[in-house]
């Protein structure tokens, strides 16, 4: 199973992994060897990085969990907390309903940039 938009999920993951391995997250050889298909991973070139040491341990509860299981939660999660934020933007205007607010929300998530950019990286 392979799923669109978990480019920097991965990155996440394969860090996470190394830091608790008690291997340097920043080395980009070190990351890759983390990059094995049969766990889910996408194969791919020379990846870095580049987030913030504190970013781990935020994700650390979900990171923890085994890549395919902990990468559909991602997803969901993520797309639940676009649409929510859509949703309540849209439901704070005046005379419009819950119904349609929700309709209008999904629409917004599926047009927003960076939900968009997260689906082009639709492995080959």
């Amino acid at each position: 199973m392979v799923l669109p938009g978990l480019l920097d999920y991965e990155i996440h993951h394969c860090a996470f992994s190394a830091a608790k391995s008690g291997q340097n997250p920043y080395d980009v050889e070190v990351l890759t060897s983390y990059l094995d298909p049969e766990k889910g991973y996408i194969r791919r070139g020379e990846f870095g990085f580049f987030y913030p040491p504190w970013s781990l341990l935020i994700l650390a509860p979900l990171l923890s969990v085994p890549f395919k299981a902990s990468a559909v939660l991602w997803l969901l999660t993520s797309s639940a907390l676009i649409i929510g934020a859509a949703f309540l933007a849209i439901n704070a205007q005046n005379g419009i309903s819950a119904r349609r607010s929700l309709v209008l929300a999904c629409g917004a998530a599926f047009l927003f940039a960076p939900a968009i950019d997260a689906l082009a990286f639709w492995p080959d």
